[in-house]
């Protein structure tokens, strides 16, 4: 929603004050029954248009999670990675570092225990992931791997702080495998990093965010290939 959308909705928010708190149970109503009261006269044209505009930000923000770990999703990751390129643009930051995670022998886990231990596996990394990063730079970008993005990281410093995480997930015992064919859960992680000097190399920022992720994925491909477990370098 555009500024002016969000100032008409603040504006209907301070006119209806006294009516929010008298129906603050209408927060959790879908939009068809926000019409049915619309039509019987339990609401009235601008009442129903406040909620109406409620509704659709509450929708529009829970589009931006992953309702399964709680973490931001692929859209504003994308949006994330476009506003600290811009950043490196203007000076602001000096380079950008991407850590793309992946839990190993996933596909084992979830055919050998089933679905329901693989989606508290997933949970239960990103919450790991959560605790040592700030939790807007960690994103789930599909199945079972993650994006952590780290602003001003220096490659060094960013491969530190893959490192930390694999150990911390390798030495934790995420769930209690009874099952002896399954053993400690793992991950493997591929760092890539980019240099505010580098931007000139690619003449749109969606070339360099496609770089910056591919050099990521070809380096969790190499860790995989080295018998997974591991940090390697895009």
């Amino acid at each position: 929603m555009d500024l002016i959308e969000n100032k008409r909705i603040q504006k209907l928010a301070e006119n209806f004050g006294k009516i929010l708190l008298k129906r603050k149970n209408l927060a959790n109503l879908k939009a068809e029954d926000i019409f049915n009261l619309l039509e019987k006269g339990a609401l009235s044209s601008e009442e129903a248009l406040f909620w109406l505009s409620v509704l659709a930000i509450k929708n529009e923000e829970k589009a931006n999670f992953d309702e399964l770990t709680g973490l931001l999703n692929r859209k504003p990751l994308f949006e994330t990675l476009s506003f600290h390129l811009d950043e490196l643009k203007e000076g602001k930051l000096n380079c950008l570092s991407l850590l793309m995670i992946d839990i190993d022998h996933f596909k084992k886990i979830n055919d050998g225990l089933g679905h329901q231990i693989g989606d508290l596996v997933i949970r239960k990394i990103a919450e790991i992931l959560k605790k040592h990063v700030k939790e807007e730079l960690v994103f789930r970008y599909g199945g079972e791997e993650f994006i952590i993005l780290l602003p001003n990281f220096e490659l060094e410093k960013a491969l530190k702080v893959a490192e930390r995480l694999r150990r911390k997930i390798e030495r934790d015992k995420i769930i209690e495998l009874e099952n002896k064919n399954f053993s400690n859960i793992t991950v493997s992680v591929g760092v890539s990093h980019l240099k505010k000097e580098h931007l000139s190399e690619f003449p749109l920022a969606d070339f360099a965010i496609s770089d910056l992720i591919k050099k990521a994925d070809s380096a969790l491909y190499k860790a995989k290939q080295n018998g997974r477990n591991q940090v390697c370098i895009g």
